[in-house]
């Protein structure tokens, strides 16, 4: 009996890391895809791809994580404000699946406060004072949950960017934030090779900017 227990012991074992091993070669398949996507198409692809992944790995919060992101990028491809509003709705939808999964994630607060940037930029007039303050609260509690991560501080330095002075934003207070968010991606190591690792290559362009 003892010996029997053993071998359904060992098979569960092996086929638990062997199901770890395909979730991580799929996620590093797709990200990899991700980080030389170039065209809406292609996000939306990749943002079902990660749907997929999410389905079969239902605990796990990256793949819902992902899938949001690539909402939102595939958002920029977008003209119509109605559709893009869609696709961001959509992408808030997913990303609270991983808040459910991953409370208190600083990843995941980011993304929150990239889509509501994104929803500003449809009609700053009207909704700046609706989802400015929510967005810029989320990006806060992002630092405070995890002060290595460089993303809050590219976010907020982006968002000061495209921001005018007299509202608030500008190159100067761009520029500081921009300034720690590369400090932060000279340092940082994320947790695993399928983590968030994106945003460096934006911050060095929006800084490069700030200094013309």
């Amino acid at each position: 009996m003892k010996s029997i227990i053993f071998v359904l012991a060992f098979i569960l074992s092996v086929m638990a890391v062997r199901a770890e091993s395909q979730y991580q070669e799929a996620m590093k398949e797709a990200i990899e895809e991700m980080d030389s996507a170039k065209t809406g198409e292609e996000f939306l692809d990749l943002a079902n791809k990660f749907a997929r992944i999410a389905e079969a790995e239902p605990r796990e919060w990256l793949p819902d994580y992902y899938a949001s992101f690539c909402t939102i990028m595939q958002s920029f491809f977008v003209e119509d404000n109605k559709e893009k509003d869609k696709l961001l709705n959509n992408a808030m939808d997913i990303i609270n699946k991983a808040d459910s999964k991953s409370p208190d994630n600083s990843e995941i607060l980011v993304v929150k406060s990239f889509i509501l940037q994104m929803q500003i930029s449809i009609d700053p007039m009207v909704r700046g004072m609706k989802f400015g303050m929510e967005a810029d609260k989320l990006i806060s509690k992002a630092i405070e949950l995890n002060p290595a991560n460089p993303r809050p501080y590219m976010l907020r330095g982006q968002s000061q960017f495209y921001t005018p002075e007299q509202w608030g934003g500008g190159k100067a207070k761009a520029k500081v934030n921009l300034e720690k968010a590369i400090e932060r991606y000279n340092s940082f190591t994320p947790e695993s090779t399928i983590h968030p690792n994106w945003g460096k290559k934006e911050t060095e362009d929006i800084l490069e900017k700030c200094k013309s």
